[in-house]
């Protein structure tokens, strides 16, 4: 694929030129999908020019438009752990609406992997031995980690079993304040009479 000296971001694929952008490693995770699930090394996009002039002029837009979305992602974006999550979420609710056995497969082996190795920071090997130790049951083996009850947490928001537990804050404090408003004194006196009685 020939590249020009003079347009050092463009490069020839048959008779057409192409925008061609190295996205940095940092960044890799914000453009990753089914087919790189890593994240995508280089952006490219035809600019269905034949002349390396006119090709530049069509390709400049399309190059500024990914440096100021990797500039934008450096000053706010997701980590890699927060962006392979929301993935996961996405594959799983696909396949849950397609295939439920798909989807417990996929719960069972890529998102409690996941929360392992990304969450836990278990090792491939540590994890699988773990596995093997506990007859294959994913969750027990996830609890029996510390800090593993956090991380099955998060493999029930990542399924959409679970809301997030800050989604239900708001929701939980306006619950205590209507129980606390529609209590009267008698209804303290009771709650205090039955903590001071029980056997």
């Amino acid at each position: 694929m020939p590249r020009s000296a003079r347009y050092p971001l463009m490069e020839k694929q048959g008779r057409v030129w192409y925008a061609r952008l190295d996205v940095p490693r940092d960044l890799r995770h914000h453009f990753a999908d089914d087919q790189h699930p890593a994240g995508r090394r280089v952006l490219a996009k035809s600019t269905g020019e034949r002349d390396a002039t006119e090709a530049h002029a069509v390709a400049q837009p399309i190059l500024d438009g990914w440096k100021a979305r990797f500039a934008e992602l450096r000053s706010g974006g997701k980590t890699a752990t927060q962006v392979r999550a929301e993935q996961l979420a996405r594959k799983y609710a696909k396949a849950k609406k397609l295939d439920p056995d798909e989807a417990e497969y996929i719960k069972l082996v890529e998102v409690f992997d996941f929360a392992a190795r990304e969450l836990l920071g278990a090792s491939a090997r540590a994890w699988h031995e773990r596995l093997a130790a506990f007859d294959l049951d994913p969750a027990a083996v996830i609890r029996s980690m510390p800090a593993g009850t956090g991380a099955v947490e998060r493999v029930e928001e990542i399924t959409g079993n679970r809301t997030p537990f800050l989604a239900k804050i708001p929701g939980y404090r306006a619950a205590q304040v209507d129980g606390l408003d529609q209590k009267t004194i008698y209804g303290y006196s009771l709650d205090r009479a039955s903590l001071f009685h029980k056997s």
